[in-house]
């Protein structure tokens, strides 16, 4: 069969909804230029507007604050401030970083993908619902204390959920969730 490994985000494409790449292979992403809505950095396609990580793709790691040359010709100091709702989901990276830049990790941000291990810098402040659900092999996750709200089964049906539940019988303790 076909099998697309490259994806290029027209210059006419002004919004791109959540899942729109779920569980596609695509190993590498381009932006035409001329699309004032959109860029990509280390495989993440990013929304110049809400500083949203909207989809991951490959390998595609969160950046911490980079220079950007803008559409206007500046050049920028640009950050991820969110992971957007499904933005990871169904990824293959085993390992992460969400760097002290984010401020929110969306719904479902990193369900079903296949993360063993996470680290939650001190700056993110909310994890939203389900955010690593059904991500099986997760099993070690280190929660900063900026972290001001958890959203439902953030972590349900992780190992990590697991052995916190099988640990004392208690599934929330303190930021862990």
């Amino acid at each position: 069969g076909l099998e697309i490994t490259k994806l290029t985000i027209p210059a006419s494409v002004l919004e791109i909804g959540v899942g729109a790449f779920w569980r596609c292979p695509f190993e590498t992403l381009a932006v035409a230029e001329g699309n004032t809505e959109y860029f990509v950095k280390n495989n993440c396609l990013i929304d110049k507007t809400t500083h949203t990580l909207v989809a991951a793709f490959g390998n595609g790691t969160i950046s911490k604050d980079f220079v950007w040359g803008g559409s206007d010709g500046k050049t920028k100091i640009f950050d991820v401030t969110s992971v957007g709702n499904g933005a990871f989901a169904y990824t293959q990276a085993e390992s992460m970083v969400i760097p002290s830049n984010v401020k929110t990790i969306g719904e479902f941000a990193f369900a079903h993908s296949a993360l063993k291990q996470v680290v939650i810098e001190s700056g993110v402040k909310n994890i939203g619902a389900e955010a690593f659900y059904m991500s099986e092999n997760l099993q070690t996750v280190s929660v900063a204390d900026s972290v001001q709200s958890i959203g439902r089964n953030a972590f349900e049906g992780t190992k990590y959920y697991a052995d916190k539940e099988n640990e004392n019988g208690i599934v929330y303790i303190g930021k862990v969730a």
